[in-house]
């Protein structure tokens, strides 16, 4: 019995760190020269996907976890496999694909500008139903990680399979599926759902309304799912919904070294916090540290902390105001 089994993307990231100056700026594009030669200040190879961030973030709070999901068979592959093991996340249930490479990501950053991402769809994104053994899925929870491309398909029979077995659940919505859910059938899979995890502009788009802190509007989305709605706001930190509370919380401004994969330590850090205290305020704390002590690093496991390391974090303000 797991306490948590995830499912996601599993990729291999390149970092690729570039001085300001050999960068053109047009308006808000970056350009390069044609035909030019690029001096790199770093290069960081790491692993990645928001399936295995979220894994390896849960087993350094000391739960038992495991991911399920596909990798190339390729030194991507055996590289993800060395994380997982590092972390303590077992790989009883990582398939090997051989018919194509472990998804790839470039992500080439600057002072002054926002990372910019390449990637190379592969081996996770073709994991379909036919790859679930259900069986074998004993856990207390599913954490779905973006599902995209062909692995979308695996959603619906994870959440109805869930149900049935009274297995809870936490989701992280790609925009792919958030397109998909807004018809009135697919919304019910939404409802099903014990913790909804979504940005500003995700949560905008589900809704089909701008972002607003205003009562109506978040008395509307902590409708979405049928335990409690997360927000992440960045900087801004984050909002909790679970009627008939609403808790807002921020911590101290922090420069990020890389932002990639913070979103995941958050989500990570929160539902940890949940499964060791049972305390929303609790998890909401070890959510925001976890995510900001991730823009301090390059690669997104960097950063993640251990449940020993948040006891020395000191207390966040919470404001906890009702719904109602």
């Amino acid at each position: 019995m797991y306490d948590v089994i995830t499912f996601g993307s599993a990729t291999v990231d390149i970092f690729l760190r570039i001085k300001k100056e050999d960068f053109n700026f047009e308006k808000i594009s970056v350009c390069f020269r044609s035909g030019s030669k690029i001096p790199l200040e770093k290069v960081t190879i790491a692993t990645g996907g928001g399936g295995t961030n979220v894994a390896c973030g849960l087993a350094n709070f000391g739960l038992k976890v495991a991911y399920f999901g596909k990798i190339g068979d390729d030194w991507g592959g055996k590289l993800i496999l060395e994380d997982l093991k590092k972390f303590k996340v077992s790989p009883r249930f990582l398939k090997k694909d051989k018919h194509h490479n472990t998804n790839f990501s470039f992500i080439i950053s600057s002072t002054g500008i926002d990372r910019i991402i390449f990637f190379q769809k592969g081996a996770s994104h073709y994991l379909t139903k036919k790859d679930l053994n259900f069986k074998n899925l004993k856990t207390k929870w599913f954490y779905i990680a973006p599902l995209h491309s062909q692995n979308k398909g695996i959603f619906k029979p994870l959440i109805n399979f869930a149900l049935s077995k009274k297995i809870k659940i936490a989701a992280n919505l790609s925009k792919e599926q958030i397109k998909n859910l807004k018809t009135p059938s697919n919304k019910k899979l939404i409802h099903k759902i014990d913790i909804l995890f979504l940005n500003e502009e995700e949560i905008s788009e589900l809704a089909n309304t701008s972002f607003s802190l205003k009562r109506y509007f978040l008395k509307k989305i902590a409708t979405l799912a049928k335990g409690m709605v997360v927000i992440t706001r960045g900087e801004k930190g984050c909002i909790v919904l679970k009627d008939p509370w609403v808790f807002k919380a921020r911590t101290s401004f922090v420069a990020p070294r890389e932002k990639t994969g913070a979103g995941d330590a958050f989500s990570a850090g929160f539902l940890s916090g949940l499964l060791i205290k049972n305390d929303i305020e609790y998890a909401i704390k070890v959510g925001l540290f976890n995510g900001r002590s991730c823009l301090k690093k390059i690669g997104a496991k960097e950063g993640l902390l251990t449940k020993e390391e948040i006891k020395s974090f000191p207390k966040i303000q919470i404001q906890r105001l009702r719904l109602n």
